[in-house]
């Protein structure tokens, strides 16, 4: 469409809304303004869907709450756009948009766009503390119809735990409700990686309200967490008591939590086992060595060995104390780790330290790929993680 053409249809729009003003002055003020898109001819109707993000898994009453809206869908039309919002408490209280923020009607929105909003302080105040739930409904504005149509997804929801209250400095020893009771310092330096991980649902606690911060993550568990990022819909909708060992590693047993997601990454290259007198086995069970965890996170990121010359891996690996100790195949994934800094060693006495051959804990890995989301070396692919 040329520029003249947009010029003048933009004119006729505006000289169509004069006249709609000087001939049904009743009818324009007594509905809202964005029914001015009647005038609207879109030749496609819009039809994307909603999520709804809530960017903190807790808060206080005392607090501000920040949450995402992401409109997704397809075609090339901007059409007007209405959101319905509510937070509701466990026993029915709601807050609604109508009196909250007057972006509940924006006009023009086009696909691809991320609205966020702030609850204030007030307004949680007049929720119960508890769970709470963020729940979106979406429509679009169809110019041919003249009718307000819903979305192909049109209801989108998340959820957060609500303190009364003001946040206590510092958090009480005894654990919060919703939070992990292994998990309580925000000043321990795992503390942001941890909820955020949790919050994007790539690591869950165990049955006991426990994250296991300092528990050995085993290989099975890693490949696992990397097919919930990959396959969000597929890790959340298989049922591992139907899922058969696809691959030739001897030693993934059928059924189990991570046989689908082992599947997953021997097919896509992102495990390919060790060799051994009696086969290649994967050993899915066992704590996985930092520089292997890096190796089996630049397989799927780099979808093969990362392009990094043997003068640049030495740069980076070179800068840590016991960087020469890294295994000879683990070398370009390690320096590959620290050049996208998801990793960036301990500090010590005598220097940076990366430990490549340590047991890697599970709050340890939490703050890589946290550090991963943050970067950009660990792109927002699953609807769970939206970037501040």
């Amino acid at each position: 469409m040329g520029l003249a053409t947009r010029i003048l249809q933009k004119a006729n729009l505006v000289v169509r809304l004069v006249l709609a003003c000087a001939f049904a002055p009743v009818a324009v003020f007594s509905i809202p303004a964005v029914a001015h898109a009647a005038w609207w001819e879109p030749s496609t109707p819009w039809n994307g869907e909603l999520y709804v993000y809530c960017l903190e898994d807790y808060v206080y009453q005392s607090d501000s709450l920040r949450f995402t809206l992401d409109i997704m869908g397809i075609g090339s039309d901007s059409h007007g756009l209405r959101f319905d919002i509510a937070l509701t408490d466990q026993y029915g209280n709601a807050v609604r948009w109508d009196d909250v923020d007057p972006r509940k009607l924006p006009v023009g929105v086009g696909f691809g766009h991320a609205s966020y909003f702030t609850v204030n302080s007030d307004d949680l105040y007049r929720l119960q503390p508890g769970p709470i739930v963020i729940s979106a409904h979406l429509q679009y504005y169809n110019g041919s119809t003249g009718a307000w149509t819903d979305t192909a997804r049109p209801d989108g929801a998340a959820d957060f735990i609500l303190y009364g209250g003001n946040r206590p400095t510092p958090l009480p020893e005894f654990p919060l409700p919703g939070c992990f009771a292994d998990m309580q310092d925000p000043n321990d330096w795992r503390y942001d990686g941890v909820y955020g991980v949790a919050a994007a649902g790539l690591i869950t606690g165990y049955d006991n309200g426990l994250f296991g911060v300092d528990d050995s993550l085993s290989t099975a568990q890693l490949i696992t967490i990397l097919w919930r990022y990959a396959e969000p819909e597929a890790s959340s909708n298989t049922d591992p008591s139907a899922v058969l060992n696809k691959t030739y590693l001897i030693d993934v047993e059928d059924f189990q939590y991570y046989t689908a997601a082992v599947n997953w990454a021997f097919e896509n290259g992102v495990v390919h086992g060790m060799q051994t007198p009696q086969g290649y086995i994967l050993d899915p069970n066992s704590p996985v060595s930092t520089e292997r965890a890096m190796t089996i996170l630049a397989n799927y990121l780099t979808k093969d060995e990362p392009a990094m010359s043997a003068q640049e891996v030495d740069g980076f690996l070179l800068k840590c104390t016991d960087g020469s100790s890294v295994s000879e195949w683990a070398r370009p994934s390690m320096a590959w780790a620290l050049k996208t800094r998801m990793i960036s060693g301990y500090d010590t006495a005598s220097g940076r330290e990366i430990r490549p051959w340590e047991n890697i804990a599970r709050g340890r890995f939490a703050v890589i790929l946290n550090n991963g989301m943050e970067t950009g070396a660990l792109p927002p692919n699953n609807p769970g993680i939206i970037p501040d």
